[in-house]
């Protein structure tokens, strides 16, 4: 793995310097060490990012829709607002659009986890157990739940807490 990663570092580092060497020829030189430094800068920046910038992949917030967004663009002005003129009135305005913010977003994913589980459902009921299994993975995939291991009074090993008391 560390070939892989040798051959790929020198790989970009080569085309970095390539491309560098290549806009540096193309701009006007310049008389002075700022504009100069200027133009490496901009060059080194421009393509790191092209070279370099692959997007992570984010959660997946597919229940994320417009209406939450509009409701924190509105808790996000409210809070630039209340911290701008830090009164009474301004940070309790904050506050309940912070509130509401919260609620809207756990209604939606509540409601788009539920759907969620009525296609899964009526998959089952439907008798297409490929299609049941494929949505019961993709629903269940990365959130196996964690179990925290006590001992008891005896010293035995107990996975439930409630039994370790």
């Amino acid at each position: 793995m560390s070939c892989i990663v040798t051959v790929t570092v020198a790989h970009i580092l080569s085309s970095i310097i390539d491309s560098v060497t290549k806009r540096l020829q193309r701009e006007v030189t310049p008389t002075d060490i700022d504009q100069a430094w200027n133009i490496i800068e901009k060059a080194l920046q421009d393509i790191g990012q092209q070279l370099l910038s692959k997007r992570k992949e984010g959660k997946k917030t597919d229940w994320y829709n417009t209406e939450c967004k509009k409701v924190c663009e509105e808790r996000n002005k409210a809070r630039l607002k209340m911290l701008k003129d830090c009164s009474e009135r301004n940070i309790s305005h904050f506050k309940e659009m912070r509130n509401i913010a919260k609620r809207t977003c756990r209604n939606c994913k509540r409601q788009y986890l539920d759907n969620k589980l009525r296609s899964v459902e009526t998959h089952y009921q439907a008798k297409n157990i490929r299609n049941f299994y494929q949505e019961a993975k993709k629903n269940t995939q990365g959130k196996m739940r964690s179990l925290k291991y006590c001992r008891n009074e005896l010293g035995e090993l107990v996975g439930n807490i409630e039994e370790s008391i």
